[in-house]
């Protein structure tokens, strides 16, 4: 008989998120926690020879969860030329990083750039075509903006689009045009469905199309980077909230291949819904280490681009007044079906206004189907109101924010939308009223860096040390629920991990410091040690707690 893997973990603190909270060890057989608690009750459940991993004195947590993850996108776009702040602090500086990255291209390949942010520019604008005709002017040109949610490009791109000053916008998006009409370069949301070629995806005003599409080789080394990034991140659960057909097989093939370590959830779009319906597919699909779950709706646009629709608007500087990607009744009505079929829906929400229709629609869908219970999400949820926030609570809606976000951005938000950004990421409000409290990353908009986002959460200070919004602080127990088992009951996970529990993955995190008893300006600094999914260690960082 083949000798069974069993571990015992000791020797530091160990924090289950559990009703426990606190054991002396944890002992793990076949990838499985069989056992919590001191360490005689934890060594008598363990037959013949186990390893013993000592934490010498440092801190073993779950693994981190991350329910909102651009995951494919995150390892895709470390291969543009990076215009994020501080590397790219104005439009001259765009151009020069531009032109030193298309020298390491061939000359048939786009040159792509990500992560400007407009706010953060010496010129405090949006780059023009003109801008990017000063890269190239015989090739492609395509920069996005920090947010996802909208793409310059350069003349000669829109030439070979056949983009011209007639082409219409679209329902869900906006072309930037000069008081002359013609076009200025940038294409937000819906209308990013102009840059794309006949054989690729088309969302329509379904979402945005960030979605690029490459061979299958290409899909899978950026699954692989994206993977890195994650298990270095303490990741062990993901849920990778939009895919396109394209992607999905190429998850599907990284999952063949043994690429997959973490745990991924993926959501299908919107747009292809009507088909998931016609073929039958159940909402729920795969197993604990890939599955198809969900369906992801948007709502309106961004407000880091200034896109999202707001009930006060935004400060004059910004060019747009915001807009839907549906109708609110045709939102309403898909969100409505989709329970219908036993989809949780994710709808990407990020003002006041469209919240009041996702709140509409999940009190009908409960009304029309009591029998079903899904979790509901709002993506987001940037700026809710305390009255949602309440409605939120009788109908189980589960927000979905990123402290990160309120870190790297807030400052800007509070600026552009005024005194409603005190109360971004209304953390407090959730609190208040019993809403569940998660966290998220939003990859690659923001770094998935966890404890960060903690400290961030905890503290209400963005990355310029600036405290907004102090009435919205939460404990750090709270914001180490939100990353741990409240993320995972939001992805409908908890029977599997989220806590050290008896007949839980033994999915956990060795950690440089205890973020309940050190210091709170210590939190963002606390490392990822290793990173152990299904009882195996798939991440270390130095000195080796377990063997190999």
């Amino acid at each position: 008989m083949m000798k069974k893997k069993q571990l015992l973990v000791h020797g530091g603190n160990i924090i289950t998120m559990d009703e426990n909270n606190i054991v002396e060890a944890v002992a793990v057989e076949e990838g499985t926690i069989i056992e919590t608690g001191n360490m005689e009750q934890c060594r008598q459940s363990l037959t013949g020879g186990f390893e013993e991993i000592d934490l010498k004195g440092k801190t073993m947590l779950p693994g981190f969860i991350d329910p909102h993850v651009h995951f494919l996108y995150t390892g895709m776009l470390t291969s543009w030329a990076d215009l994020t702040y501080p590397n790219c602090k104005s439009i001259g500086d765009m151009i020069r990083i531009l032109k030193e990255y298309a020298k390491t291209l061939p000359e048939d390949v786009v040159i792509c750039g990500y992560g400007f942010d407009q706010r953060k520019l010496l010129e405090e604008r949006y780059p023009t075509t003109k801008d990017l005709d000063q890269v190239a002017a015989d090739r492609k040109v395509k920069i996005m903006h920090i947010s996802g949610h909208g793409i310059g490009v350069n003349s000669y791109y829109m030439q070979t689009m056949g983009i011209d000053k007639n082409t219409p916008d679209v329902d869900g998006g906006v072309i930037f045009r000069d008081q002359e009409g013609n076009l200025e370069g940038m294409f937000f949301d819906s209308a990013a469905d102009h840059l794309v070629g006949e054989n690729e995806v088309r969302i329509g005003n379904h979402g945005i199309n960030c979605h690029a599409y490459y061979p299958m080789e290409m899909y899978l080394e950026y699954i692989k980077k994206a993977q890195d990034m994650a298990l270095a991140a303490g990741l062990t659960s993901i849920n990778e909230v939009q895919v396109t057909r394209y992607e999905m097989s190429a998850y599907q093939e990284a999952r063949k291949k043994g690429l997959l370590k973490s745990r991924l959830v993926s959501t299908y779009y919107s747009c292809y819904f009507d088909e998931l319906k016609d073929l039958g597919m159940w909402p729920r699909i795969g197993d604990d280490k890939f599955m198809l779950n969900g369906l992801k709706l948007y709502a309106d646009g961004s407000l880091l681009s200034g896109t999202t629709f707001l009930k006060q608007g935004y400060k004059p500087w910004i060019k747009t007044a915001g807009h839907f990607f549906h109708k609110p009744q045709e939102l309403m009505d898909l969100i409505k079906d989709a329970n219908a079929h036993g989809f949780q829906t994710l709808t990407h929400v990020t003002g006041n206004v469209a919240i009041d229709y996702i709140i509409q629609a999940v009190r009908e869908a409960r009304a029309e189907h009591p029998e079903i219970h899904l979790r509901h999400r709002i993506e987001h949820c940037g700026l809710a109101t305390e009255e949602q926030v309440a409605q939120m609570n009788e109908l189980d809606i589960w927000p979905i924010p990123q402290p990160m976000h309120f870190h790297l951005y807030g400052k800007g938000v509070a600026q552009a939308v005024g005194e409603t950004g005190e109360d971004y990421n209304p953390y407090g409000w959730f609190k208040k009223h019993n809403v569940p409290i998660v966290i998220s990353s939003d990859s690659p908009v923001s770094t998935p860096d966890v404890f960060t986002s903690i400290y961030t959460a905890v503290t209400r200070k963005t990355a310029d040390n600036e405290v907004i919004g102090p009435h919205q602080k939460i404990s750090i127990e709270d914001a180490l629920m939100g990353c741990t088992l409240n993320a995972a009951k939001a992805m409908h996970m908890e029977d599997k991990v989220g806590s050290l529990e008896c007949g839980k993955k033994a999915d956990f995190l060795i950690v440089s410091d205890d973020p309940l008893t050190c210091d709170v300006e210590k939190i963002k600094d606390i490392e990822i040690l290793e990173t152990w999914i299904d009882g195996k260690v798939e991440y270390t960082k130095g000195e080796n707690y377990g063997k190999q």
